[in-house]
């Protein structure tokens, strides 16, 4: 009897803890930037597949044997290496992302100098092979205005994409387009340990004009080691390789963070700025709160700062003796949550290491892990069990 009693409560007590109560978790849909896939890809040039001519310069007009890499390598739209067409047939540039994936939005800036420089407008092709017409082709679509008219920015539905092309939008002017980044974003798996994916984050007081330094970048893994299936605790962030900047007016700025469903949260990391020469921008008093009724209201985590500003210091990216960054770095901060129900997350910038403005490369939510099957079937083992030796 002591036995079966053991065993019902037992499994019980497991089958219980699989069901969080009140607590909905949303399917991960990260919306992830693979850019960086491209960067050791095959560029064929021209209309046709190794013809034609792209000349490549960087910021003062020098030729800077530049390849696919400086136009994904997150850089300030205008400022970092940039291409263009020499062709009066429009030109295009294929970027190999060497395995196929479903691709859900391409980004494109423009290099900042004249309205004949812009990418809106601009053609984007994706397909199985580098091709610009017939079967091969999933699809294409024009680039529509992002940010300003120097921004392309479309969302399409292409499967099973390997190639991205990028050709002018006026084929009578040459050098019409001149592109400076291109970004692309697709489905990808994330690792099963409790990360949530598809977060969106909002801030009112981002420095929109750097390219893609803005709250997206944030959470969708750009510049990430592991971005093509995101979630190692342990990934490192590449120096320079996108995030977010304040504007330079507000350096306090509030950071909210929508988790896309209801959680029992674990914690949350947070790499700080990773930017050669600027890692002083990094945030570091930060008050951070929690809301399960949809932003509603907010709880504060336990204070962990002392006498100081917030309840949370985050570390600044580690430098040299010259303030440069050491290169690719992990996390600054693991805050631990211990199992607060929460939808929305709120960081409140109390301060920075002394920078001009704050910044932030990459925050991170992992939910309390669910039970797993394993320990699910042993529960109703152990239940069956204890039936069959009922008296």
């Amino acid at each position: 009897m002591k036995w079966k009693h053991l065993a019902s409560a037992l499994a019980i007590a497991i089958v219980a803890c699989m069901a969080w109560t009140g607590v909905v978790r949303a399917e991960a849909l990260p919306l992830t930037d693979i850019s960086n896939v491209a960067r050791g890809a095959t560029v064929l040039y021209g209309n046709i597949p190794g013809t034609g001519v792209w000349y490549w310069k960087d910021a003062s007009g020098n030729g800077s044997g530049a390849h696919a890499y400086e136009v994904v390598k997150d850089g300030e739209a205008g400022y970092a290496n940039y291409t263009y067409t020499m062709l009066d047939d429009g030109g295009g540039l294929w970027f190999d992302l060497v395995d196929t994936y479903h691709i859900n939005r391409v980004v494109a800036a423009s290099r900042r100098v004249s309205d004949n420089a812009r990418t809106e407008g601009a053609l984007i092709r994706g397909s199985s092979t580098p091709v610009t017409s017939g079967p091969d082709v999933i699809g294409e679509a024009n680039l529509s205005t992002g940010w300003t008219n120097y921004w392309g920015d479309v969302d399409v539905d292409w499967d099973d994409v390997r190639w991205i092309r990028i050709s002018d939008d006026n084929v009578a002017t040459i050098g019409d387009l001149m592109v400076a980044e291109l970004r692309i974003f697709a489905d990808v798996p994330v690792l099963d340990n409790g990360y949530i994916g598809g977060v969106h984050a909002s801030c009112p007081d981002t420095f929109a004009p750097h390219f893609m330094m803005n709250e997206e970048s944030l959470t969708n893994n750009q510049g990430m080691s592991d971005c093509m299936n995101p979630g190692d605790p342990n990934a490192l962030h590449e120096t320079g390789k996108g995030g977010w900047y304040a504007d330079s007016s507000n350096l306090t700025p509030v950071i909210t963070f929508d988790l896309g469903g209801t959680y029992p949260l674990d914690n949350m990391l947070i790499w700080n700025v990773n930017w050669t020469s600027a890692n002083d921008r990094g945030v570091k008093e930060v008050l951070i709160e929690y809301s399960s009724n949809g932003g509603t209201t907010y709880d504060p985590l336990p204070n962990m700062n002392d006498d100081d500003l917030g309840n949370v210091t985050v570390a600044k990216t580690p430098v040299d003796g010259s303030g440069y960054t050491l290169g690719p770095s992990g996390y600054q901060a693991d805050v631990d949550f211990g199992g607060a129900t929460a939808d929305h997350v709120r960081m409140s910038v109390q301060s920075n290491w002394g920078g001009v403005v704050s910044a932030l490369s990459e925050v991170r939510f992992y939910a309390v892990p669910e039970p797993s099957t394993l320990v699910g079937l042993i529960a109703l083992g152990l239940l069956c069990l204890a039936r069959r030796r009922r008296p």
